[in-house]
This record gives C-alpha cells, structure tokens and sequence, in this order.
C-alpha cells in the first residue's frame, strides 16, 4: 500500500524542513512524513524564527528513509532547485517539483527574512492543497464517558497518538472497522478516569476527531435524571442544552479569525434519531428528546440547585455536554449524545442523593446494552452522506480568508481546510 510523503530538498534544507512541519501539522495523523536528501547544515536560525511566527518549529533532522520507505511513499516532492540530475526518481511513486525560491540566494538581511517569509507561505499553501489528496475515509467518531473506556468489537485496531494545536487530547484514538464503517474511538476521561469535568481538553478532543477523518460523532454520557418519568437505564437523546459551566475554552476561534457558529439546534436530529432507532431496537423504553443541563461539577448538584434544573426545564443534568457539542458545531461535525440516566441527581427528596457508588453500579448494568445501541447505530450510518452541520461555517465565519494569517491557518486547518481551500484561501 502506498502512503506518506517524501521531501526531497536538495539545495536549502530549511525548505524541506519547513515543508516537512507543515505536513505533520496538516496531514492526517498516521500518515508517514520523510524527508531526503544531501547531508544538511545546521538550520538557519532566521528560518527556525520565521516558522515560528506560524506557530510551528523545525523538525529536528533524523535518519533518512530506507528503501522500503522511499518505495511505500505515495508521493515523492521534491522542493526548491539543486544540482543537474540531484532529484532521484522512485520507481512507481508519483513525483512533484516544487519551485520554491531559495532563500539563501537573497541578500541583505531584511529582503532574506522577507524571502523566507514568501517560501513559508509558498510551502504552507503547496502542503495546504496537497493534503486533499490524503484525506482519510469517512468515519463516526465515538467518545465514551464515564465507565465507558473502550469499544470491544473493532476489527483492524490502531491506536494514533494525535497532536493538536489545543493540545493533547485524553488519549491515544483508537481507529477500526465496526459494521463495515470505520470507527474512531476516544475515552474522554483517559483510560483510567484521570479526567474531571472541567479538566477534560474537549478543544483536543474534537480538532483530533477531526484530523482523523471522523464526520458523525457519537457522545455517550453518564447523567442524573431530573424527571420522575426518565428512570435510571432509560437512554436519553438530548436536542437542547443549557450551559452552566465556567471557564472552560468553548470556542476554536479567536486569536485574529471571528465566527459566530449557530447553536440554537445544537444537535444533528438524523444523528439524534438514528441513535434513538438503534435504542428502541435493542428493547426498553428510549427518551427520544430532552434537554441536557451541564454544570461545572466536579460536585454534584444541591437540592436547591436541582429543584432550580428542573424548574428551567431540564431533563438531564451532567458535566461533559458542553463544550463539546459547540466544538463540534464549529468543528462542521454531526454530534449526538446518547445519554445514560444513572440516577435521579437529589431533587427527589425521598430518596438518598446521588454518590459515584450508585453512579458507577448502573453505569456496569447498562454498559453492554450502550454498546449495542452504539453498533446498531454505526451499522446503519454513512460517513461520507452530505449533511447542513457540514457546512456550519458558511454562514458563521466573518474574518475575511485573506485576512487569516499563516499562524491562525495553521492552528486552524482541521475546522477551517474546506472553508479556505474552497474559497481558494490554502
């Protein structure tokens, strides 16, 4: 199978490694990036400065590829010029030519700064367009809550460590086939709950569903009920949410790029109903609609507080909805959460209030039955269908594309790459 990509940079090994952090920051995360050539000099400082106005350092130099890895490359580029016959040619791996102007050649120090500030953005918008051709297939993304740590049943298991521009997310993601679909998995608390509420990285947790190629993402949830008629075990699919957390980064933008994402329908209904389907199949009585109250935590509610959820119109009260479901808003993912009731919170005086003892007990009795509902549910999507939360930021970004500089486009390209590349901003 041919994948990855090869820089070849035969005269200004700066170029290539420029072009070589743009690829890991742009391609898809488990794409293979090499990077040949003549023994190279010690970077140049000046361009080590120049990329970190993008938000990017150079890549330290490592070995060169073996043959095996020269042959699996997709595509072999070869950036800036070099000596007569110095571009080796791989048999069977597609070539480019990339003229990018050599820095090095410039004199004067200010015209060289601005040199290498034209080749970044030379490079920045060559890898931009090139990472098209490796987008990865469709997949629904799965983030698991509270006791729900892994997803038995995956065919071809990878796990990717991702890197983000937010960060890291809670763990590595788990990648495999699930009902024919591919499945990105991610324990949102870490794979021993090291995770609270207000510490889990969901900015991470969402850009790197994105960078994997995930277009439906499916949330499972752990909440308290605030309906005498939502029993504990009954699956809830919330369409609403009220926000009661504090500060917590809701937003990918700012920082020089303004969008406005729509939230008043903050969850994709076919995915919403397609998980209600799945729940009425598997037997039992199934919520289709409610709304979900996410509180700070990590304490659970007071009486006051719940009498006061309920008197607001709340179904459910947790921790983690928000801001997960605006990230995805504005990550133009589908998201739905299948919420489990574990509880009745403490608004029912009668009856003891909730404590993680009583939480995590029911949390095992339904866990196989959530597990069901989830693969019923990815039996019956399809990753690569159009869907409006897909085009989310057409009517939301207000920052014109030539105004998004190279650092936001960087730490940006997993929400903004359809955005800018078709409106011709890559």
């Amino acid at each position: 199978m041919h994948h990855g990509v090869l820089f070849y940079s035969p005269g200004n090994a700066d170029l290539g490694r420029m072009a070589e952090a743009f690829a890991r920051a742009f391609l898809p995360p488990g794409v293979p990036v090499f990077r040949d050539g003549p023994p190279a000099p010690p970077p140049d400082p000046a361009a080590a400065l120049i990329l970190a106005e993008a938000g990017l350092e150079l890549p330290p130099d490592r070995p060169p590829p073996d043959e095996a890895a020269r042959a699996a490359s997709a595509l072999a580029v070869t950036v800036g010029a070099g000596p007569p016959g110095s571009v080796p040619e791989i048999p069977g791996v597609k070539s480019e030519f990339w003229p990018v102007l050599d820095p090095a050649r410039v004199e004067g120090v200010g015209r060289k700064r601005e040199a290498l500030r034209a080749a970044r953005d030379d490079l920045l918008a060559r890898v931009w367009k090139m990472a098209d051709s490796f987008r990865p297939e469709p997949a629904v993304g799965i983030i698991g809550g509270t006791g729900f740590y892994d997803l038995p049943g995956l065919s071809d298991v990878r796990r990717i460590e991702v890197e983000t521009p937010f960060g890291a997310p809670s763990d590595a993601l788990v990648t495999g086939r699930l009902a024919g679909r591919r499945v990105v998995f991610l324990a949102r608390h870490g794979p021993r709950h090291s995770f609270l509420p207000s510490e889990v990285n969901a900015r991470a947790n969402v850009c790197a569903m994105k960078r994997c190629g995930v277009t439906r993402l499916l949330s499972v949830s752990a909440v308290g009920s605030l309906r005498e008629g939502i029993a504990p075990g009954r699956p809830v699919l919330p369409r609403q949410f009220i926000d009661r957390t504090a500060g917590r980064p809701g937003t990918f933008f700012g920082e020089g790029v303004v969008a406005h994402a729509s939230m008043a329908d903050p969850v994709c209904n076919a995915l919403a109903d397609a998980l209600a389907d799945a729940a009425e199949a598997e037997g039992g009585i199934v919520h289709r609609r409610g709304t979900y109250l996410c509180i700070e935590g990590p304490q659970f509610s007071t009486r006051a507080e719940s009498a006061l959820w309920r008197a607001w119109g709340a179904d459910v009260v947790g921790m983690t909805g928000l801001p997960e479901a605006r990230l995805a808003r504005e990550a133009e993912l589908c998201y739905a959460t299948l919420a489990l009731p574990t509880d009745y919170d403490c608004w029912r005086e009668h009856t003891e209030a909730v404590n993680v003892d009583e939480v995590m007990a029911s949390l095992r009795a339904n866990t196989g039955r959530a597990r069901s509902i989830l693969a019923r549910a990815v039996a019956s999507l399809d990753p690569g269908a159009p869907c409006a939360c897909r085009t989310a930021l057409d009517a939301a970004l207000l920052t014109p594309p030539e105004a998004i500089d190279a650092k936001a486009r960087v730490r940006l390209h997993a929400v903004l790459a359809r955005r800018l590349s078709e409106k011709g901003g890559g």
